[in-house]
């Protein structure tokens, strides 16, 4: 079964109730020899269906009212309730709210975490648009840090003769390692495969090594220690250009404006465009530059004397520059009849493919990219509300489960992260418990169970045995009438010979549906 584009989710009962009977531990525990193999392989099902499906879809799934009325609510879980009201004035006061909570009381609110993560207090952090604020917060103090130190307070004197750049150097070093952690730890929530898929993650990795080589080779530069020159060029001439990366890439947080997003996500959305034009552009630029340096290598006073000049000089004609003027040059040839001047051959041959190529860039090329960009305008803007609903959803899910520290004080380990760490060391000691049994009664009857001592291994069908009995006596699956339990003979043989039950209850696939229909009443 498909689910139809323009289906409202709201009339699919039915469908509803069969996906949910089919995921319910009790249908899956009688309808399979092995339950545990059976859960995995619907899970896998369900993610292949939804890597199957079109984008379309899912953003249309995602961006119904009642999809996004039930992540609003979960957004906005434990954030205050006059923040939702209309106007200016609630806005502003809201943005007051988050400055002083988040920004300003942050080192406070973040060490009663640390000591007392389950006070109350800490609830004003501990929620999902807390832990997006927290962490825009983080990120902008992280650059505007980096920006006061290469523009304002950059010294060449020795880190020890300054103690205010020393500060510096420190505090972004700590920074930057703690949002290193962060990646680490996203990287253990999502998984490697999952994580890495993102370029956005490569992207982030470059920005704060890079910024941590940087920090780590203005300690050694100006205490004397190792090649000034590489430093010098590292810092003068990768940094500005990782600084601009990342600048750019904190626009990520706009994603969530409601004013500012779907700008954004068209931006983004035309990149596609920009990037086969920008192709096309230089396929030609190298064609003309070839052909202006060959035919003027040698001569003075022009910019097509030098290749690296002459595509330079090409690129800034896009932009408004005139370059007639660099093929206003005198050539004369020396021949054995005497000097020849060729200078008006030289202009008009020059006039001539300077003519072609803007042509070509200004006419034809740039038109063509500014239609590209149009069409994907024109067909993004019947949609572009959903999309950016679903654009937006992927960031708040994103810290549902988040931790709840941002950078730096998610470096310290709260006393709850300390709890967990030594329960897991204390939980691998082995146990012994002795077997037992007794007896329950179930439907009329009475049935033996037994517990298994840890002292000896259990293969997996009967640990499979074993977990379903309990299941069974504990949650009592009482609807289906004269069930015998895994203890029972009759249910130890089907249990091994096949997919049938005792009765006939579960005895092909054609019965499934009416197993789920009893399992959820």
């Amino acid at each position: 079964m498909t689910l139809g584009i323009r289906e409202d989710i709201s009339e699919d009962g039915l469908r509803y109730r069969i996906y949910r009977a089919m995921s319910t531990p009790a249908y899956i525990s009688l309808a399979y020899i092995d339950p545990v193999k059976a859960a995995f392989d619907l899970s896998t099902d369900i993610d292949s269906m939804a890597q199957s499906r079109n984008i379309e879809d899912t953003s249309q799934f995602v961006g119904h009212p009642k999809c996004q009325k039930i992540v609003k609510k979960e957004w906005l879980d434990r954030q205050p309730l006059w923040h939702t009201r209309n106007g200016w004035l609630w806005t502003i006061l809201y943005g007051l709210y988050c400055v002083l909570v988040y920004e300003c009381l942050m080192p406070i609110l973040a060490l009663i975490y640390i000591i007392a993560p389950c006070s109350p207090v800490t609830k004003i952090l501990d929620n999902p648009k807390a832990k997006f604020i927290m962490d825009m917060f983080s990120c902008f103090n992280f650059l505007v840090l980096v920006i006061v130190l290469n523009i304002i307070i950059d010294s060449p004197g020795d880190v020890s003769s300054n103690t205010l750049y020393s500060r510096f150097l420190v505090t972004i070093f700590v920074y930057d390692i703690a949002l290193l952690l962060k990646e680490i730890r996203q990287v253990v929530r999502h998984g490697g495969k999952a994580h890495f898929v993102n370029v956005l993650t490569y992207i982030d990795i470059i920005i704060l090594v890079s910024f941590l080589v940087d920090i780590i080779m203005r300690f050694l530069m100006y205490n004397h220690v190792g090649n000034l020159l590489y430093m010098l060029l590292y810092k003068d001439l990768w940094t500005p250009g990782i600084l601009i990366l990342a600048c750019i890439r904190f626009m990520h947080y706009i994603y969530n404006s409601l004013y500012l997003g779907s700008m954004l996500l068209l931006f983004t959305a035309m990149k596609d465009d920009v990037v086969r034009f920008l192709c096309i552009f230089a396929m030609v630029v190298l064609s003309f530059a070839l052909g202006f340096y060959y035919m003027y290598v040698g001569v003075d006073k022009t910019a097509f004397n030098e290749f690296s000049s002459t595509v330079a000089t090409l690129i800034t004609v896009i932009f408004g520059a005139d370059a007639s003027t660099n093929l206003k040059v005198e050539v004369l040839y020396n021949t054995t009849g005497g000097k020849y001047d060729a200078t008006r051959p030289f202009w008009v041959i020059g006039y001539w493919l300077y003519i072609l190529f803007g042509t070509s860039t200004l006419v034809v090329l740039l038109n063509i990219c500014i239609a590209m960009m149009s069409d994907t305008y024109a067909r993004l803007k019947e949609s572009i509300d959903m999309l950016w609903k679903f654009r937006r959803t992927q960031i708040w899910v994103d810290y549902f489960n988040a931790p709840v520290l941002p950078a730096p004080y998610n470096i310290i380990p709260s006393v709850s992260c300390v709890n967990a760490l030594v329960a897991s060391f204390c939980c691998t000691k082995e146990r012994t418990i002795e077997g037992t049994t007794d007896t329950f009664q179930m439907n009329g009857g009475t049935y033996l169970r037994q517990e298994h001592s840890l002292k000896t291994p259990l293969t997996y069908d009967e640990l499979m045995t074993v977990l379903l009995t309990r299941y069974v006596a504990e949650t009592g699956i009482a609807k289906i009438k004269n069930f015998p339990t895994k203890t029972h003979p009759d249910f130890q043989m089907h249990f091994r010979q096949g997919h049938t039950l005792h009765n006939g209850y579960i005895q092909s696939s054609r019965n499934r549906a009416y197993m789920a229909d009893i399992v959820l009443g």
